[in-house]
């Protein structure tokens, strides 16, 4: 439920909301006794179920609590109101590095003096042992006063520990300067990933754009791991080489390669900037940047087409030499359509807080196992291994419906998608056959399969989700069929679409299966990897799903968490956000848990008389009522 102005959190005072994310929301408040404003972060409330991700919640808090240096935005403290957990952070009146960013490209006597602050910071928090590991523009704060805040270390980690606490299935950080190894899953990260993303965004600063592009978050990935960095001098011939070698190192794809540190880095760029004489950049140079860069892409576009192989990397300065893996057996499936996974007809966005602005693909600690998503693009390679066996021809009687997904080996749904890439279908057929397959790889190549089958779906939004839930609860995929039952209810909902066999069959499912889901953190993962980060369902939406709801409060009857069930029962009533007879089931079962036993037994009794409710809600009722022997 949001926080209303006026509303009180602890000893303060809501003065209103200043962001809605995915995973939480920012408010300004106000602390009468202490006279100042703070910025308070909330994680919605469906996280707060999730004991796991309550307790790393807290952990983290601690760890940015104790870092205290001028640009780096302090932490108060934390706790939490009527269960949900939040930080109290210094409120800052100011913008994003990323607002200036839109409205023209900085001198540079102002990125020095930002990226020289930032460096600054990273290195204090580095040489605590803490990562940031989502270092980008919009986490880089300039207030009114000018002065740069390194903001958002909500995603850190004791470096030294190599401490992971999340699933494996989860992948954190942002895929334009997200660093190689991060985008692998690698465990035991150093500072280092974080000297690559701050390399990206003194790329962009002085460039004029990223390095890597591309239509979705996976082909970005796949070139951080594998694509050559395309040089500045090729980008905009008016960068010195010096400049030049300082980015290199900063991107090199090996850590060990890169530069020990934030502060080191920096002092190289402004050794390179003085010896070159670089007095000021090309106030065109953005734009000049978008057309070089398309310019190239478009070249290596034509050689993968023309010769079928992978493009030669360019070549890099000696001293600062890194070896490129060029002979992967990785190509993306086909990225090239622009439509939008559409609900309703709107594209809702999503901002994400805490994990912010996170991309979900999966741990991908196997990338290199992905070859199978285009291999049968690939060429022979002459100097290296041998070229995949020849793939197998599809089957040419194929039927395009939902009712009849082809089963397939990866192989042949490979082909499929590569003959018929415009149709949705082959996309599920495809995710099928990876599921079928097992493995952590596996599942994050259906995801990236479903996510491409999505954008083609237009007007068959509700259809293409049901089915993939489907497919995947057919597969023991619970935590993705949870999350494309959610999508599917969402999207009916957004749409007006939601007739009680949706609504049945989603909740039904989130009833059912809530005690397998290890928690509500990874079904909100698995929807960000398959909506994307760009055309996504509002964050309010999907933290409010009845959907997730249900899963929540029978998690917590089924775990014994029965004060939070009751909590969380109270807020779904409150917002009228279930069928009353859903309600009431989850009433029955929790008082069956508690101290009235007897009242459970009454209303549970009372459904199973009560034609106007749901059938597998009568059912379920029925079936509570026999375990208890009565």
């Amino acid at each position: 439920m949001a926080w209303q102005a006026g509303e009180n959190v602890g000893p303060y005072r809501i003065i209103g909301q200043l962001g809605q994310g995915g995973m939480a929301t920012v408010y300004k408040a106000y602390h009468p006794q202490l006279d100042r404003y703070v910025a308070i972060k909330v994680m919605h409330e469906a996280f707060q179920e999730d004991d796991a991700f309550i307790a790393r919640f807290e952990r983290e808090a601690k760890i940015v609590a104790r870092l205290e240096h001028p640009h780096i935005v302090p932490v108060y403290g934390y706790d939490r109101y009527e269960g949900q957990p939040y930080l109290v952070m210094k409120y800052i009146e100011g913008k994003t590095l990323k607002h200036f960013l839109k409205n023209g490209p900085l001198p540079l006597e102002e990125i020095l003096r930002i990226m020289t602050a930032v460096a600054d910071a990273l290195n204090y928090a580095h040489k605590q042992g803490v990562l940031h590991r989502d270092i980008k523009p919009s986490n880089i704060m300039i207030a009114d006063d000018g002065t740069p805040y390194l903001t958002d270390f909500g995603l850190a980690r004791i470096a030294q520990a190599g401490e992971s606490t999340l699933s494996q299935d989860m992948l954190l950080g942002t895929p334009h300067y997200i660093s190689p190894e991060q985008a692998r899953g690698e465990q035991n990260l150093d500072g280092r990933t974080d000297i690559y993303s701050f390399g990206i965004v003194l790329y962009e600063l002085v460039v004029g754009r990223v390095p890597f592009s591309a239509d979705t978050p996976y082909a970005i990935i796949h070139d951080h791991i594998y694509t050559p960095l395309p040089l500045p001098t090729r980008v905009n011939p008016n960068i010195p080489e010096a400049v030049e070698t300082v980015l290199l190192k900063a991107l090199a794809k090996s850590p060990k390669d890169r530069f020990e540190s934030a502060n080191a880095l920096m002092q190289a760029f402004k050794k390179a900037v003085e010896t070159s004489n670089l007095t000021e950049l090309d106030i065109d140079r953005v734009r000049a940047a978008e057309i070089s860069l398309a310019k190239l892409r478009e070249e290596t576009n034509k050689e993968i087409e023309a010769g079928y192989r992978t493009p030669t990397p360019s070549p890099i300065p000696a001293a600062y030499a890194t070896p490129i893996p060029m002979q992967t057996q990785l190509e993306y499936l086909p990225y090239k359509h622009g439509r939008k996974w559409l609900l309703g007809g709107v594209v809702l966005f999503l901002t994400l807080c805490v994990l912010s602005m996170v991309v979900v693909v999966g741990a991908l600690e196997n990338f290199n196992r992905l070859e199978e998503l285009d291999a049968a693009r690939q060429p022979p390679i002459t100097d290296g291994p041998a070229a995949e066996p020849p793939i197998d021809e599809p089957p040419s009687d194929v039927d395009f419906s939902y009712d009849n997904i082809p089963q397939l080996s990866v192989q042949e749904a490979r082909a499929l998608v590569n003959d018929y890439p415009d149709e949705p279908v082959p996309y599920l057929a495809l995710a099928n056959a990876y599921w079928e397959r097992g493995g952590d790889a596996a599942k994050n190549a259906a995801r990236a399969a479903l996510r491409e089958g999505g954008i083609l779906a237009a007007g068959e939004e509700i259809l293409f989700a049901g089915t993939a839930a489907r497919l995947a609860d057919e597969n023991g995929q619970v935590a993705d069929a949870l999350a494309y039952y959610t999508i599917t209810h969402t999207i009916a909902k957004e749409q007006d679409k939601l007739s009680a066999e949706i609504e049945d069959e989603t909740l039904a499912y989130a009833y059912d299966h809530a005690d397998d889901i290890e928690s509500m953190e990874v079904i909100g993962g698995i929807i960000s990897a398959v909506i994307g980060t760009d055309e996504v369902i509002d964050g309010r939406e999907i933290s409010n799903s009845p959907v997730l709801r249900v899963a929540a409060v029978r998690a917590a009857i089924m775990r014994g968490r029965n004060l939070s069930a009751e909590r969380t029962l109270r807020r779904i009533m409150a917002d009228e956000a279930l069928d009353e007879a859903v309600i009431q089931l989850l009433n029955g079962e929790l008082a069956l848990h508690t101290d009235n036993a007897e009242e459970g037994l009454t209303i549970l009794n009372q459904l199973t008389e009560d034609e106007s409710a749901p059938e597998w809600v009568r059912v379920r009722a029925t079936e509570l009522i026999e375990s208890t022997g009565e």
